[in-house]
């Protein structure tokens, strides 16, 4: 009797604890709009040295249920040849919340990119969650031709603003068919998101230039990754500009080459008094 007793008083207690827990248990939230979205506002750019790419966008949607299909337009940022591969449909089968965009694009020149704005239907976006609000109704994606890029030699490159220090034997290549050089990954201190003290690492970062048949060299207008960052403190760069030749400039003596620039700081520009860095063409080099 009085185990009996016992298991009764336990089975009375897993009772109420039982419904207990069921008076505490929210409403189970489901959603009823398709809420179509993309992944993100941008998606990352492709890179290929062929001349045709086709470029995939993930759609998704929030209901399994019943087939759908979402129409979207698709905007080209530069003139191009290409195929939307869904005719501006993506497909839902009921069951499904994954779908894909394909764009191919056709007859693309080196060296360019091909960018793509997709933005969904008004009354797409009119099935977003409103109790969600995470669809992305518009993205950007692109595609990048590279040229063919051929080793043709190496140097040494001596970071002299930083850090007055070298790097020996960094290749260097040609964009095939082209005046286009690329020193690769020479920098010896940039993109470090490091804390002030630490061991420093090369950087990652290919710098690019043309040379002319006569050995001039010239840079395009704009911010260069030969920089540093400091831990808790924002990027400085180098900055080089046509419009300001009194601060930047190359110089190249028989493939010793040196290059100045600006300082660039959150928007600010400054001179700077020496080289950024040279490079000291040792094998390869063409003139």
């Amino acid at each position: 009797m009085k185990n009996l007793k016992h298991l009764a008083l336990a089975l009375i207690a897993m009772v109420g604890f039982a419904a207990c827990n069921t008076d505490n248990e929210g409403t189970i939230y489901e959603p009823k709009a398709q809420n179509i979205s993309f992944e993100k506002k941008t998606l990352a750019k492709a890179l290929t040295s062929e001349t045709s790419y086709t470029l995939s966008v993930r759609v998704t949607r929030n209901v399994g249920k019943g087939a759908y299909t979402a129409n979207y337009t698709v905007t080209p940022k530069q003139e191009c040849t290409y195929t939307d591969n869904n005719g501006g449909k993506v497909e839902f089968i009921d069951g499904q919340t994954v779908s894909y965009i394909t764009l191919t694009v056709n007859n693309m020149v080196k060296g360019k990119l091909y960018s793509f704005d997709i933005e969904l239907s008004q009354a797409d976006k009119d099935q977003a969650d409103l109790n969600t609000n995470a669809a992305v109704t518009a993205t950007n994606i692109g595609v990048l031709c590279d040229y063919n890029w051929i080793q043709v030699g190496s140097g040494t490159y001596t970071d002299v603003y930083w850090f007055e220090a070298s790097a020996d034997e960094v290749p260097i290549f040609n964009a095939e068919g082209t005046d286009i050089y690329r020193l690769v990954s020479p920098n010896l201190y940039v993109w470090n998101e490091l804390e002030p003290g630490a061991d420093y690492k090369p950087g990652a970062h290919n710098i690019d230039f043309h040379l002319s048949a006569d050995g001039t060299v010239t840079f395009d207008d704009g911010l260069y990754d030969v920089g540093i960052y400091y831990g808790g403190s924002p990027y400085y760069y180098m900055y080089y500009t046509s419009a300001y030749p009194a601060y930047c400039g190359v110089t190249n003596e028989d493939g010793f080459i040196t290059v100045y620039g600006l300082l660039y700081d959150e928007g600010d520009l400054y001179p700077v008094p020496v080289p950024f860095f040279t490079f000291d063409w040792t094998e390869g080099y063409p003139y």
